[in-house]
C-alpha cells in the first residue's frame, strides 16, 4: 500500500522487534535515531521500526518528528486489537483517531472469526461510520474459491464488509510467504491488490492504521 501512495509516505512498524516483518524491507538504511527508531528507505517510502523487545503497545516509543509538511503516515500495528484499544498510550490514541483502518485477515475459519470480533469492536465504537473508515484485506484465494465454512465463520460485521466496496482480495505468494519482505521486488499481483486500497491525499494530513489479524 505504501509503495502505491503519493509522495511522501512514512511507515511506522509499531511492534516488538521480535515480530518485525520489515527488518529486511529497506533498500537503504539511514541509521538508528536517539529516540529508539531505526530508519530506512525503499523508493519514496520512509520505513521506521523499533529495535527493542516490548511487552505491550504502551512500551512503543513516540515517533520521530520528520518535518514533512504533507506526509501520509501508515501505522503498521502488530498488537491484538483488544490489547491495543484497552491501553492508554500514544499508539492507542493514534489508532482511535485514524482517518482510515486497514484490517488484514487470512481466508481461514479462525481468521474470519477473529476478523468478526475486531470489526464488531470497532463498529461498536465507530457506529455507522464503519463502512467509510475500514477496509478489510483478506489473504488467500479469491472469495469464490474460499474453502467451505470460511465465509460462514463470520457474522453480521463480516457480511457487511463483504457486500461493500471496502473488501480487497490479496493473493498469497508462496515465495513471499517463505522469504518474507526483503529488498527484492514485491510480486506484481500483490502490488495490484494493494493498489485497490484507497490512499488519501497527503495534502489532507490523513493517517492510516494497519492491523495484522491473520493467524
Amino acid at each position: 500500500m505504501a509503495l502505491n501512495a503519493p509522495n511522501p509516505v512514512r511507515v511506522l512498524e509499531c511492534c516488538s522487534a521480535t515480530t518485525s516483518g520489515l527488518a529486511s524491507a529497506a533498500t537503504a538504511e539511514l541509521g538508528l535515531k536517539a529516540s529508539g527508531w531505526r530508519q530506512g528507505r525503499r523508493d519514496h517510502v520512509l520505513i521506521e521500526r523499533t529495535i527493542d523487545m516490548f511487552t505491550g503497545p504502551s512500551d512503543i516509543p513516540a515517533p520521530i518528528m520528520t518535518g514533512e509538511e504533507h506526509q501520509l503516515t501508515i501505522l503498521d500495528i502488530g498488537w491484538e486489537a483488544s490489547q491495543l484499544l484497552g491501553t492508554d498510550c500514544w499508539l492507542a490514541d493514534a489508532a482511535r483517531g485514524a482517518d482510515h483502518v486497514v484490517l488484514v485477515a487470512a481466508a481461514t475459519i479462525p481468521g474470519v472469526r477473529r476478523l468478526e470480533s475486531v470489526l464488531a469492536a470497532l463498529g461498536h465504537r465507530q457506529s455507522d461510520r464503519l463502512g467509510d473508515q475500514i477496509t478489510v484485506a483478506v489473504l488467500g484465494p479469491r472469495r469464490k474459491k474460499w474453502p467451505k465454512g470460511v465465509e460462514q465463520a463470520g457474522g453480521a460485521a463480516v457480511r457487511h464488509v463483504l457486500s461493500g466496496d471496502r473488501f480487497v482480495e490479496v493473493p498469497l505468494d508462496r515465495d513471499l510467504q517463505i522469504r518474507g519482505l526483503d529488498t527484492r521486488p514485491i510480486p506484481t499481483a500483490v502490488l495490484t491488490a494493494a493498489a485497490r486500497i484507497s490512499v488519501p491525499d497527503t495534502h489532507s494530513h490523513e493517517q492510516y492504521r494497519s492491523e495484522r489479524h491473520h493467524p
